[in-house]
Parts: C-alpha cells; sequence; structure tokens
C-alpha cells in the first residue's frame, strides 16, 4: 500500500522516539480524535487511507514476530481445551523492547480496527449516492478527460481535468491512479449544453481536441477534494484498467 502525502500520525510512530508508553497511547487517541472528527465533517480521504496504511503496518509486524517465533524450539505447555491436541510454548520469551511493542500494538488495533469500519461505512455511503456516466460520445483515447460534477441544490457544475496514470512507487502492484485539476466552475444554464461547455475547454485547452468527458451527479453536497473525487477515482479506474487503457 503506499504511503499518505500528509500523515496525521507519523508512519514510523510505533519505533520512533522513546519507549513511552503513556505517550505512544496517547499519540493513538489525538489520532482516533482526528480520524473521527473528519469522519464527522464527511472528509474520507485522506485519512481513511493512513488509517488502512497504519493497520496494515501493525499486523505487518505481528505476522513477521509470529513467523520467527515460529522458527524457534517450543516445548508442551499441556493439552488442549479438545483434550486431543497438545498446547506449545516458545522456548525463547519476548526481550522487553519487542513485549513493550506488542503490548502498544494491542492497544492500538482496536482503535484502528474500529475507525477503518467507521470509514468503510461512510465510503459505501458516499459510494451509492455518487453516479458516473459518460457524458456524451467516449472517444478512444480515455487517459485523460473532464469530469462535470454536480451537487446536490448546486446551481453549478465543478468541471475537473483527469490524467491516469501507473503509479511506480509500488512494485508488487504497480496500481492505476487519476490526478485530478480543477479547471473551472460554470452555472447550470438551460441554454447551455455540457457539448457547448465542453467546446469551449478544446478551445482553451487545444492539447487535448477530442476529451473523454463524464458527468458526474452528487446526491448530496459531499466535500469535493476528500470525497467525491476520491469516490470518482475509485470507480472509475477499474473502468479504464480493465479495458487497458491505462498503461
Amino acid at each position: 500500500m503506499k504511503r499518505p502525502n500528509n500523515f496525521l500520525l507519523s508512519p514510523d510512530w510505533l519505533t520512533q522516539g522513546y519507549a513511552d508508553t503513556e505517550l505512544k497511547q496517547y499519540l493513538m487517541l489525538a489520532f482516533e480524535q482526528k480520524a473521527k472528527q473528519s469522519f464527522c465533517s464527511n472528509h474520507l480521504y485522506p485519512v481513511y487511507h493512513e488509517i488502512k496504511y497504519h493497520l496494515k503496518e501493525s499486523k505487518k509486524l505481528i505476522d513477521l514476530f509470529q513467523t520467527k517465533s515460529n522458527s524457534f524450539p517450543q516445548q508442551i505447555k499441556g493439552i488442549g481445551p479438545d483434550e486431543q491436541s497438545w498446547n506449545f510454548e516458545n522456548t525463547v520469551p519476548l526481550d522487553s523492547s519487542t513485549a513493550w511493542l506488542f503490548e502498544i500494538i494491542d492497544f492500538a488495533l482496536p482503535i484502528l480496527s474500529q475507525l477503518e469500519k467507521e470509514g468503510s461505512m461512510l465510503e459505501q455511503k458516499i459510494q451509492q449516492d455518487v453516479s458516473i456516466q459518460p457524458a456524451g460520445i467516449i472517444p478512444v483515447y480515455r487517459k485523460e478527460g473532464y469530469m462535470f460534477i454536480h451537487r446536490k441544490e448546486e446551481s453549478f457544475w465543478w468541471i475537473y481535468g483527469y490524467r491516469t496514470f501507473i503509479w511506480s512507487g509500488d512494485i508488487e502492484t504497480k496500481s492505476p491512479e487519476i490526478c485530478f485539476t480543477y479547471v473551472d466552475q460554470v452555472k447550470l444554464d438551460p441554454n447551455s449544453s455540457i457539448t457547448e461547455i465542453k467546446l469551449k475547454l478544446i478551445h482553451d485547452n487545444p492539447f487535448l481536441p477530442v476529451p473523454a468527458v463524464y458527468q458526474v451527479e452528487s446526491g448530496d453536497t459531499w466535500p469535493l477534494e476528500e470525497s467525491i473525487l476520491p469516490i470518482i477515482s475509485k470507480k472509475l479506474t477499474p473502468i479504464l484498467d480493465g479495458q487497458g487503457l491505462i498503461k
């Protein structure tokens, strides 16, 4: 998973600084408070991405330790609860720093898991509320184009340019992404169609003579940068990638 650009909580918060239990717990609780404030404001990203990042990294540390722990010699501890198997324990005890690290992870995991659940629920709600469809004929070249976004009770279009690319930092997945750039805000006018607005965009931006244009409708006034655009990216990327249009 790619690291979020701006962290509320340092990516190395578990190992950074002193082994101070109260400080680490305070940092996690402060992060929880900020994340909940973002969700209450319907700001899904970037905090949801960061939650998933911290959750994944914490679980990776546990898995890494368990893998190494299983390679240590073990001895029989007793009979299992089903009375048909044995319980084993490692003969090599945890050192103090590792034990402390897992104490903090045990504290953080339930908080991160709950935040991930809340973020997932908000994401599903926004996904159900935001629809995207082609505006007119979509050209063969779709790596670049425009988004015409209309939110409930607003009397104008938000126009964003989009461009697809492969983020090369994730060597394993090389996940495709969509980058958005604000272009204009155009008042809704019954005498001015999307086609006419598109022709003006072509005139003003001749580098893209035949742009792909998508129309987005939002049933609520979700924040654009923090919620609607990430959801558009999530919905549109599989379509473009599945057709081999992101390379």
